[in-house]
């Protein structure tokens, strides 16, 4: 053994003089360990929560990134499927055709967003009256 005083977490309550330890030192070691313990664990969520931050960062751009690609491709089949009938009906009922295919979709798209809407205010309102 050493015979240097211990440090950090070997450092104890120092004992009174009949050999035990007072309940009022047990309490500041306590304290002084969760008061270290909680800067830790302030410090570990500080660096995770910054790790997330870049991480979704990227995601977000990715994601952007996708989203416009997708767009284009879009633009590219609508783009085809208008040249590909024009052949058949000629380029003006074509471009209707194609117009009155996504304004459907559209729409239909438009009315499964506003179920869903009506779906969820429903469930928070029925959350909130106590249910």
């Amino acid at each position: 053994m050493s015979d240097e005083a211990p440090t950090g977490a070997e450092a104890g309550p120092a004992p009174s003089g009949d050999g035990y330890v007072t309940l009022g030192a047990d309490i500041a070691t306590l304290v002084a360990e969760v008061k270290r313990a909680a800067a830790a664990e302030a410090a570990f969520q500080g660096k995770r929560a910054a790790l997330a931050g870049i991480a979704v960062g990227k995601i977000a751009l990715y994601i952007g990134l996708a989203l416009v690609l997708l767009f284009f491709v879009l633009m590219a089949l609508v783009f085809g499927l208008v040249i590909g009938l024009a052949s058949v009906v000629g380029p003006w009922a074509a471009t209707g055709i194609v117009v009155g295919v996504l304004l459907l979709a559209t729409v239909l798209a438009g009315l499964g967003a506003w179920a869903g809407w009506k779906r969820l205010s429903w469930a928070v309102r029925a959350q909130g009256d106590g249910q």
